[in-house]
């Protein structure tokens, strides 16, 4: 069989293809289609006189995710796949620039784009899931859509913040920790602190909704401050503001509810929320991300790749502390700190999890960093086994790990990197690494009573 790589590096309107053979040669020259009827015919076309001149042929086609744009190229080739010997993936950037720096490839074209996708699933082949089934793809969608929404309502609302701080500073006292609801209401009808001085404080309550004891505090407060701009174009555009943070927020209430109700039913959302902490919304929200929990071998790669797993970089002397990588999209890993929140209050484990790691010393924000590794891990289990959470397999589970004894891994380390030769405290090495040496020294004496070297390579083959 002939396998054929084919890269679409996709822009708005358009994209450019190169096709390679298995040992990386063009095949022939990379050509450009628009993203119309025409095009796509064109690209169809081209397939198959390319597939008749390889009767073998098995044409790999890799589209790189371009945030939406591919989505049309990536149908037609999902279609062609239908009826011929055609396999298509949505390519990870990253993995592609990464492949570019590493062939030392400079020039940044569309058509070197191409060619350098194509190249991409030649040499990592096996990094590449083909003909996946995206159940969450319309999901991922209204996603984005709530979350670009809620990004503008904040900063509508910064906004609105700074233009109270010169009309009405007084309402700033109750909105230290974001803008409440009965502000909205009160500003939509009193947008100034002159409006507002001129409220009754029954007109107040029945206004915003609020208690007697508030209302007065309100009144106290615009009485209390100083205020700079009371004008009409102010008023105007408080109230702009607020009707805009509104809408907005009655579209994104709307858009969660019927996430909600769509994906409330469907068994890999049950299962994920079956775990205390996470709703069902925030479960949607973790499972349009991982997509297929088979791309992950392990929950330390799904933990890697929401960017959990904890970094330590040692080069030589130079050290640092462990910390969270936070590499990858920020998204994902901003709904499970907020299910870990959550699961600290009403979930009895992650609150032990929490627990255990302040005593350890921990500041608050590393231990809900715990929390969150140990939640992912708990879904990955789930998905894996596809068995809702139950806090008696976890238990069992960590158990079994307990029975395994302590184990010094220090000890274990320096025994495997050092098992051709144990460490020399006389070697040129600086004086870091010579406190260092002496600290382990006893660690090292066990591997010399073992055995010198010589002995070692006399009595062990080495193949080299």
């Amino acid at each position: 069989m002939t396998k054929l790589f084919m890269g679409c590096d996709v822009s708005k309107g358009y994209a450019d293809f190169a096709v390679l053979d298995e040992k990386r040669q063009k095949i022939e020259k990379p050509f450009q289609l628009d993203d119309t009827r025409k095009g796509h015919d064109a690209l169809e076309s081209y397939v198959k006189l390319l597939l008749s001149r390889y009767p073998d042929g098995l044409l790999h086609i890799g589209v790189e995710s371009t945030g939406s744009y591919e989505n049309n190229w990536l149908n037609k080739m999902q279609e062609l796949s239908r009826h011929l010997p055609v396999k298509c993936a949505r390519i990870n950037p990253c993995g592609v620039s990464k492949f570019r720096d590493a062939e030392l490839i400079r020039t940044s074209t569309d058509e070197v784009s191409a060619i350098a996708i194509a190249g991409y699933m030649q040499a990592h082949s096996e990094k590449i899931i083909y003909d996946q089934d995206d159940v969450f793809y319309t999901a991922r969608r209204q996603w984005n859509s709530i979350a670009l929404m809620k990004k503008v309502s904040s900063q509508l609302k910064n906004s609105l913040q700074m233009q109270l701080y010169t009309s009405n500073p007084g309402l700033l006292n109750f909105c230290k920790h974001g803008i409440p609801d009965w502000v909205l209401l009160l500003l939509a009808k009193y947008p100034t602190a002159a409006d507002l001085a001129k409220t009754r404080v029954q007109s107040i309550i029945k206004c915003a909704g609020i208690s007697e004891k508030k209302a007065l505090s309100v009144l106290e407060n615009i009485r209390g401050s100083v205020t700079s701009t009371t004008d009409f174009f102010t008023s105007i555009t408080i109230k702009h503001l607020v009707a805009q943070i509104v809408s907005i927020e009655q579209s994104v209430a709307v858009l969660e509810s019927e996430l909600v109700k769509k994906w409330e039913d469907n068994p890999m959302v049950k299962l994920v929320s079956s775990v205390k902490g996470i709703g069902v919304s925030s479960a949607v929200g973790l499972l349009i991300n991982i997509k297929d929990i088979s791309r992950f071998s392990s929950s330390k790669k799904l933990a890697s790749y929401f960017g959990l797993h904890p970094v330590y970089r040692q080069s030589g002397d130079g050290r640092c502390g462990y910390h969270m990588s936070k590499k990858g999209r920020v998204q994902p890993r901003a709904i499970l700190y907020m299910c870990a929140l959550s699961a600290i209050v009403h979930n009895p484990l992650i609150k032990d999890y929490y627990s255990n790691a302040k005593r350890k010393g921990l500041s608050s924000m590393a231990a809900i960093g715990v929390c969150m590794h140990k939640m992912i891990r708990i879904v990955y289990g789930i998905l894996k086994s596809n068995t809702p959470f139950d806090l008696e397999i976890d238990k069992r589970n960590r158990e079994k790990a307990a029975n395994k004894g302590d184990v010094d891994h220090q000890e274990q380390k320096l025994k495997r990197v050092r098992r051709y030769q144990p460490n020399d405290i006389f070697a040129p090495v600086s004086l870091r690494q010579a406190k260092k040496r002496r600290n382990t020294g006893s660690q090292s004496n066990k591997l010399l009573n073992a055995g010198s070297p010589g002995s070692f390579f006399k009595n062990n083959t080495v193949l080299v």
